[in-house]
């Protein structure tokens, strides 16, 4: 069975390459990449075709080589079935020396987040919050280029995943699910005292509901297309809307868009079991072949050029 799993895949490819004249060295819904994930797949059927469809971004910083690896091993394990590449971050240890547009960062926004060195989990921006903000927004005009609806998106700390999410997404890509949803959160933390491990680990022998509203954390989360389009309007320049991490009730991903989640957290993230200091500090498993870079944004059909700055050598 696991063959007609991999002729399955390598037919979806095909097909989607076809319908979107996508390139065949691009990494993303490509027939290498589906054939390396193959060796994978063991004795594990493909659930459901469409998954195959939906683009998949991951927010990594060059420097973290080690959570790439992590999560690439993770997501060969759990989630082979995925087409993911990397979306390259902005380091926030780059802030106080890299000029950054206004269009990106109001001055007084910049000024205050690089004054604060302390430790955060919320509210108050650091060097690291406004980097990872931005890598959002990267990623938002990644899915603003794609032709599909809506897309995944998660950062680079995944650790485990909920055993029905693939079958969560299938039932999201076959129109299982209202039709109203912006954004669907996939990580979150309630706040409620309960360790997040606790609620994760007791919600894994259950299927994953879609309920109304968002909470804190944005791990990995679904977005339509025009939700990313929106947001670049509302969430750029930092300090515009919000001046607070992204995951903040009063910051436009959780006040301006249509919000669901699931009803318990579909992926657990190393963050959560760290004391680190800062949104882009970590250590971790490892895989021989991480995941490969995005491919390049169309500079012209970007809605944020300014976006470009921050990678000036690319």
């Amino acid at each position: 069975m696991w063959a007609l799993a991999l002729v399955a895949l390598l037919a979806g490819a095909d097909a989607s390459c076809a319908a979107s004249s996508c390139a065949a060295d691009t990494g993303l819904h490509s027939r290498a990449l589906l054939q390396r994930h193959a060796k994978k797949l063991g004795w594990r059927e493909v659930v459901c075709p469409e998954i195959e469809q939906i683009p998949v971004f991951m927010l990594n910083l060059k420097r973290r080589v080690d959570r790439l690896q992590s999560s690439s091993a993770v997501l060969e394990k759990e989630l082979p079935w995925l087409q993911v590449c990397r979306v390259s971050a902005f380091d926030g240890r780059n802030l106080s020396t890299v000029p950054l547009s206004d269009r990106l960062v109001q001055p007084p926004v910049l000024q205050s987040a690089i004054e604060n060195d302390d430790f955060t989990r919320g509210g108050r921006l650091t060097t690291g919050a406004v980097a990872c903000a931005l890598g959002h927004a990267v990623m938002w005009e990644h899915i603003a280029q794609e032709d599909f609806p809506f897309a995944l998106l998660m950062e680079d700390d995944l650790s485990q995943v909920h055993p029905d999410l693939v079958n969560f997404m299938c039932k999201l890509a076959t129109g299982g699910f209202p039709e109203d949803w912006e954004i669907i959160q996939l990580d979150f933390d309630l706040v409620t005292g309960e360790r997040k491990e606790a609620v994760f680990e007791a919600g894994l022998s259950s299927k994953l509901n879609l309920v109304s509203g968002s909470a804190y954390n944005y791990g990995m989360y679904l977005l339509r297309k025009t939700a990313a389009q929106e947001l670049l309007q509302l969430q750029l320049p930092i300090g515009q809307s919000c001046s607070l991490q992204i995951d903040d009730p009063s910051c436009p991903m959780r006040k301006a868009l249509k919000a669901y989640r699931t009803d318990v957290p579909a992926a657990l993230f190393a963050a959560s079991r760290e004391n680190d200091t800062d949104i882009q500090q970590l250590h971790f498993l490892q895989v021989d072949e991480p995941l490969p870079d995005c491919p390049p944004l169309d500079a012209l059909k970007m809605q944020e050029p300014a976006l470009q700055t921050l990678f000036p050598s690319s």
